[in-house]
């Protein structure tokens, strides 16, 4: 391995392995359950991109509501307040961060299930 440990840690929503961190980077795998989504949150000093590898999920960026599906990607800038719903039974997520700590993390509401209105906010005609 590149210099870093493969490092998982459980969440309510899923798996979060640290694939490998260097001193600029961070890259993880979130293996996600369906019907949670994670905290609503932003960072004060991190830029994030996420790539969906299998499922659907629902991103929330500001505000802004997105789906996105296995092949699809979305960027999070440093303060942006996000947070992803899993709409699928399961999703896979690589997220790249260019800064590997989580001592910038602000926590504005804590991860749960989700309720049938974060189902409808989803739904297309």
């Amino acid at each position: 391995m590149w210099g870093s440990e493969v490092r998982t840690h459980e969440h309510k929503w899923g798996t979060e392995t640290v694939v490998a961190t260097e001193s600029v980077y961070v890259i993880k795998r979130l293996s996600l359950t369906g019907g949670w989504k994670t905290s609503l949150h932003r960072h004060a000093r991190k830029t994030q991109t996420i790539l969906v590898i299998s499922g659907s999920v629902g991103i929330r960026i500001n505000g802004s509501l997105n789906t996105l599906e296995a092949g699809d990607a979305a960027s999070i800038a440093e303060g942006q307040e996000h947070r992803m719903y899993v709409l699928s039974d399961e999703a896979d997520v690589l997220l790249v961060s260019n800064h590997p700590g989580s001592d910038d993390v602000v926590k504005l509401e804590p991860s749960a299930r989700m309720e049938e209105k974060d189902h409808a906010k989803f739904v297309t005609t």
